[in-house]
């Protein structure tokens, strides 16, 4: 991050912040009519005077924030390929090491005061901050620094909670890192970059560069970058591997799913058709959630009795409102996407159940595919948007058989009352996560990651060092010391 004035270069500028005064007409109406940048010294200073400007996290930063070019970019990683401040980050940062507590401190102190201070949805903040705080009190043998980690950051569906879920354990480890923020979501990733600066992180440790594909492209494929982590889509990823195997360097990759949701006869049908309908949330734009409704014929009409009872109490609207359950989608693009998704369902002889048709805006129904073709793309293709499939299914065999029909494998959800059957389908079902009779119970120190096409490796808690760490194999002749009088002095 960089203070100073703005100019056309995209050097000494401090981050800026979109406000509006109406969420409606953001959402609406063109970006760059109802967008106003006002400098990030201002929004702090509504937030903490009371006021509540209303931060739109999809406005692209294109004009306001100018991409980084290669001579900046080559700057970073040069400031990030250095070593830590050996009195803070030292060879054992540990519980017991009282400085580096101190450091960890600030760290949380200021992350905790600046949620506050900006009105900061606690549910986000504490998470980041859990993360911090779990990883900075680690039990690390030796501080393998000298790391530089990128982090080409295209999540835009919780840009700050997946940005610290990625950064934490890095800087925990000792790494250094240039992060990337998701183009269609930059603003919370600066005000990460802003919360560093305030907890007196040493410069050249956490590194925010803004910029679309050309800028990712730039970072994936520099030599002075030593691991990447990215969470985005599967072509992108395709991509960033790409690029870091011209320099062999180690990827890390989260990305999408299109996760099964079985529905057993025998299950508790009440939490089963509520979580069903809790994938619509957020606009179905989670990469977690279960958009594939696996149902054993048995029990549809009672399933979908109750599902379709927990669809009719869903409002899609502003999201400022109390009784909203999700707002809008992202971007047009991702509007258009969706349609496009849902096009050619229709096409390819998927019955639309209902939804199916923009509200107006960026806002989209809940929408639900039955009687589809096993040939369909609805069922192979992540939608990222609120739409569903529902098929049905007889025995554990079959259901077995439509939850592997995917080259994805994030997660999956089964609800059943027989625990030895939960023990046989989550031993066959091939995914990263698997959660029986409930969803998203999440432990940040579990690993998380995906199979097949929905990534590569796994972070969370421990297992985060796996990547961000090098293991080093050190053997000593002590005799040879004693030999030459030196001891171990010197």
């Amino acid at each position: 991050m960089s203070g100073g004035a703005a100019d056309n270069s995209g050097r000494g500028r401090r981050p800026r912040i979109g406000i509006v005064g109406d969420v409606r007409d953001a959402i609406i109406g063109p970006w760059d009519e109802v967008v106003s940048m006002v400098p990030h010294d201002y929004v702090s200073a509504i937030a903490a005077a009371g006021g509540a400007p209303v931060i739109i996290p999809s406005v692209e930063p294109y004009d306001e924030e100018p991409d980084a070019a290669l001579d900046d970019l080559d700057g970073i990683v040069f400031m990030g390929g250095k070593d830590f401040d050996a009195q803070i980050y030292g060879a054992e940062p540990h519980p017991e090491n009282d400085e580096h507590d101190e450091t960890r401190d600030r760290v949380e102190l200021a992350i905790g005061r600046a949620a506050l201070e900006r009105r900061m949805p606690i549910l986000g903040i504490c998470r980041g901050f859990q993360l911090l705080n779990i990883l900075y009190g680690g039990d690390l043998e030796q501080h393998l620094g000298d790391r530089l980690d990128m982090k080409p950051h295209r999540a835009w569906n919780a840009p700050f909670m997946l940005a610290t879920w990625r950064v934490g354990p890095a800087l925990a480890a000792g790494d250094t890192v240039v992060l990337k923020p998701p183009e269609w979501a930059p603003l919370t990733c600066s005000l990460l970059g802003d919360l560093a600066e305030e907890a007196e992180l040493p410069p050249g440790v956490l590194n925010i560069v803004h910029g679309g594909p050309e800028t990712g492209a730039l970072l994936t494929g520099h030599a002075g970058v030593d691991r990447i982590a990215f969470t985005g889509s599967p072509a992108t990823a395709r991509t960033v591997g790409a690029a870091a195997a011209a320099e062999l360097t180690p990827v890390s990759f989260e990305l999408g799913g299109k996760s099964p949701l079985l529905v057993f006869a025998d299950a508790d049908l009440e939490a089963a058709a509520r979580t069903a309908a809790y994938q619509y949330d957020n606009s179905g734009q989670v990469c977690l959630a279960g958009t594939r409704l696996l149902v054993e014929r048995s029990c549809l009409d009672a399933f979908m009795e109750r599902f379709l009872a927990e669809v009719e109490a869903i409002r899609v609207g502003d999201p400022r409102e109390a009784a909203t359950t999700y707002g809008p989608l992202i971007h047009p693009r991702a509007l258009a996407r969706v349609e496009a998704h849902v096009e050619k369902a229709l096409a390819q002889g998927a019955a639309l159940r209902f939804g199916g048709k923009s509200r107006g805006g960026l806002y989209y129904p809940p929408t639900l595919f039955t009687d589809v073709p096993s040939g369909a793309d609805i069922l192979r293709e992540e939608v990222f948007g609120p739409v569903l499939t529902l098929q049905t299914f007889e025995g554990d065999e079959e259901a077995i058989a439509l939850a592997e029909s995917t080259d994805y494998g994030l997660a999956a959800m089964i609800f059943t009352g027989g625990g030895s059957r939960a023990g046989r389908l989550s031993r066959r079902i091939s995914a990263g996560t698997i959660w029986v009779n409930c969803f998203y119970v999440r432990d940040l120190e579990t690993p998380f990651g995906g199979t097949k096409h929905s990534g590569i490796g796994r972070e969370g808690g421990r297992h985060s060092f796996d990547f961000y760490c090098d293991v080093k194999t050190v053997c000593e002749r002590t005799a040879a010391f004693a030999a030459t009088g030196t001891g171990g002095g010197s």
